[in-house]
């Protein structure tokens, strides 16, 4: 008999997009393969690790003209848990 193949299984995971990235006052998140897109929530923190943003994942556009140009990171949760992160530059 065969030996079972073992491994992980490769399945694409759902993904986000953020654009324009580099952002200069606002930013706007592609949510095409998120599912259920209102249940979700995003947060923007500075590389200190300090909250600096919070709002639901489909509000259409996120101001960000009240931050300081550099790079932040953007978490995904879905009902508090985590999803995914994607780097956001701020630019000016």
């Amino acid at each position: 008999p065969e030996d079972p193949v073992v491994g992980i299984e490769n399945t694409p995971e759902k993904s986000f997009k953020i654009y324009p990235n580099p952002a200069n006052t606002y930013f706007s998140l592609d949510l095409q393969d998120v599912v259920n897109p209102a249940g979700w929530t995003i947060t923007l923190y500075d590389l200190q690790g300090k909250m600096v943003y919070i709002n639901r994942a489909d509000q259409g556009q996120h101001p960000v003209s009240h931050l300081p140009a550099g790079i932040y990171i953007l978490k995904l949760d879905h009902k508090g848990i985590f999803k995914d992160s994607r780097k956001l530059m701020i630019a000016r």
